[in-house]
């Protein structure tokens, strides 16, 4: 546990320094190149503490961790490769195929996960859960999600003729949501349970960080977008 909380901390204080850091320089770089290691950390060490969050919380705050960490890991990883126009290679194959197992997982996660409480509902004559409804849905657009970014990446990778802007957009837009992603995924951890004891809906967590960091990050990118360099 200390592992992956050390390391969520150090990838949070990483990206921050990344954002904060002018872009492109020496200092900007190093913090991004830490911040990577500190989101493979934390991806790595997610899977050891699953049962212990299964035990602590709901069954579905688990299952949204080690989602949440694949996606901010392809995210950050993905992202890291597209600050400027590159020859495809073997790195960008294998984040690009591995982003496509992620999304179809996702994907199929979420469609089982709705079929099984549909049959719980019907068996205990219960209403719809709407928590885990919630993280089923979210599921869904993670995984569709990550499968147009996919298609993306094998259009820069074919396309290395395209402006600068472009490539600047998608490595900001990349990395700024693979940040959103960790911060959203402490708040859900660390909030779920006392907001459900309060009688809260549990998609105020998803939704709140979501809708101010993609507000955020949209004006960003389309500013970014019409550059030819670093700012």
């Amino acid at each position: 546990m200390w592992l992956h909380v050390a390391s969520g901390s150090l990838a949070l204080a990483f990206g921050l320094a990344a954002m904060l850091l002018r872009k492109g320089s020496p200092r900007h770089v190093l913090a991004g190149r830490l911040y990577l290691f500190a989101v493979a950390i934390v991806l790595i060490s997610t899977v050891p503490i699953l049962p212990l969050v299964a035990e602590h919380q709901e069954a579905w705050v688990a299952e949204y961790l080690i989602s949440i960490d694949l996606l901010v890991a392809y995210l950050a990883f993905s992202g890291a490769r597209r600050p400027k126009a590159r020859k495809k290679t073997w790195p960008d194959v294998v984040i690009a195929c591995a982003g496509a197992l992620i999304g179809i997982g996702f994907l199929f996660e979420s469609v089982q996960d709705a079929r099984l409480m549909r049959m719980l509902m019907d068996a205990l004559d219960a209403p719809i859960n709407l928590d885990t409804a919630t993280a089923s849905f979210f599921l869904a657009v993670f995984g569709i999600g990550i499968l147009l970014m996919v298609w993306e990446d094998i259009y820069l990778m074919r396309s290395p003729e395209l402006p600068r802007g472009r490539y600047l957009s998608t490595h900001l837009g990349r990395m700024a949501g693979s940040y959103l992603g960790l911060v959203t995924a402490v708040v859900v951890v660390n909030l779920s349970k006392p907001l459900t004891e309060l009688g809260a809906p549990q998609w105020i967590l998803w939704l709140t960080p979501a809708l101010i960091g993609t507000v955020i990050i949209t004006v960003n990118v389309r500013r970014v977008g019409r550059l030819t360099t670093f700012p």
